[in-house]
């Protein structure tokens, strides 16, 4: 059961509109934890009372948030849209001219077979 808890902040980072943790910080974490849990438990060392599980949650978030701030990627560039002049030209694009036919259609259209 100490293990299992370890996947816990991944799940809850991946539920809702914004990413609390990336893919990298929270398999770090996840991977910390589970080797953290591994070691407390293997060599039995003490934890004052405490489980194991929640010894190694707090390394996992630690790391997860640590390796997130690490590996976020920058806010997001500005594009071409928002650059100065980049909405004059639409107005040419609108209202392209006349329709294009195929051939097929034309011949179609005034009583001829292709």
């Amino acid at each position: 059961m100490s293990g299992f808890i370890q996947i816990v902040p991944g799940l809850l980072a991946a539920i809702g509109r914004r990413r609390l943790l990336t893919a990298p910080g929270a398999l770090a974490g996840l991977v910390t934890g589970e080797a953290v849990v591994t070691w407390l438990t293997l060599a039995e060392v003490e934890t004052r009372h405490v489980n194991a599980g929640l010894v190694a949650l707090a390394v996992n978030l630690l790391v997860a948030v640590a390796v997130t701030a690490l590996f976020r990627r920058p806010a997001a560039s500005p594009t071409m849209e928002s650059a100065p002049g980049a909405h004059e030209d639409r107005g040419a694009r609108k209202n392209p001219g006349p329709k294009t036919r195929t051939r097929a259609a034309m011949t179609i259209e005034e009583g001829e077979r292709p």
